[in-house]
């Protein structure tokens, strides 16, 4: 739903979107799960503008098409704010045509870098299977962080073979909640996933 100036709405009708225009989503009624946002643009091509989806849980900005469908994967767990007010779609004015370019290429470049998932998601059996693709063979620092930022398990992994699976099992005792998995590369460059570890 969009929350508009404190009004949640299923459907606004407005003028078509300019310059610094925000879309305001929330969620409600979500169980600690994984769920899939589909951002559908319909009539709102626009060669002056592109649009950035702001994932304020993560602190993180996504790049949106105007011409197609967009698949955002994200996490609820026990802390409202995982889905409260979580999601808005800034539009801005495109800086040339190379300032497009530009966020097209880094959202390539993102894919085609590497990516590491968990599953199951959440985790069961207090084991934490790891796939990871499209990496670039070599060692990593391998990191298990708390929603406070905590760091809780640190490991140095090998990766021999660009696609592959990772199972661990970190040492004492972990709550439940959420956590971020994160490999870092010894070039610096770091890859991340959040997900709910179940006790």
């Amino acid at each position: 739903m969009i929350n508009r100036s404190g009004n949640i709405l299923s459907v606004e009708t407005r003028q078509p979107v300019s310059q610094s225009d925000t879309i305001f989503y929330t969620f409600s009624n979500l169980h600690q799960a994984t769920y899939k946002l589909k951002f559908a643009a319909e009539n709102l091509q626009n060669d002056e503008l592109h649009a950035t989806l702001i994932d304020n849980y993560l602190n993180k900005k996504s790049p949106l098409s105007l011409a197609d469908s967009n698949f955002i994967d994200f996490i609820v767990d026990a802390d409202k704010a995982s889905y409260d007010n979580r999601f808005m779609v800034v539009f801005e004015k495109n800086k040339g045509t190379l300032a497009v370019n530009k966020i097209l290429d880094r959202s390539i470049e993102e894919i085609s870098a590497g990516s590491i998932s968990v599953y199951p998601n959440p985790v069961k059996d207090k084991t934490i299977n790891i796939h990871y693709s499209k990496m670039a063979v070599g060692q990593y620092s391998l990191q298990l962080i708390n929603h406070a930022g905590q760091l809780l398990y640190r490991s140095q992994i090998s990766i021999k073979e660009n696609v592959g699976l990772l199972i661990i099992k970190p040492k004492g005792k972990i709550s439940s909640g959420s956590y971020q998995i994160m490999f870092i590369a010894e070039n610096g460059k770091k890859y991340r996933q959040q997900f709910i570890y179940n006790n």
